[in-house]
């Protein structure tokens, strides 16, 4: 619900500024999965990096304060998912379309972006419930 309203906000508003923004943190992931130096805390802080950027295309100081506060909570569940390189790469798979939803203004593009990004995250959260279970 929240990350629909977000991308909504961010193809209506997002300036260039915003979008080098979002670039900005989508190749600092791919560089950080390439060196290989994606463990724990750097997963924690190019997620932030880009969930603050995207917040920020929102153009709305309320909704931005929000969004963060939920990414702040969300932070201990993605230290319980998988921290890996797959994972790095689902998330630059989900990412891509997002920036691109909102550098075409195109807003059917930006919901399915959100929603395939859900779902890749509930894979990752069942995928780990289930690993926990064989242990």
């Amino acid at each position: 619900m929240i990350e629909l309203g977000i991308i909504k906000l961010a193809i209506q508003n997002a300036t260039q500024e915003d979008i080098d923004s979002l670039e900005k943190a989508y190749a600092y992931t791919a560089e950080k999965i390439k060196l290989g130096e994606f463990e724990d805390e750097v997963l924690i802080e190019t997620e932030l990096m880009f969930h603050t950027a995207l917040g920020k295309a929102t153009g709305n100081r309320l909704v931005q304060t929000i969004y963060n506060l939920v990414m702040d909570l969300y932070v201990p569940n993605i230290y319980k998912d998988k921290r890996d390189e797959i994972f790095g790469q689902e998330a630059l798979s989900c990412h891509r379309p997002i920036i691109d939803s909102i550098i075409k203004r195109d807003l059917e593009a930006g919901e399915k972006a959100i929603k395939h990004s859900v779902d890749v995250w509930k894979h990752f959260k069942i995928f780990d419930d289930i690993s926990k279970k064989n242990i």
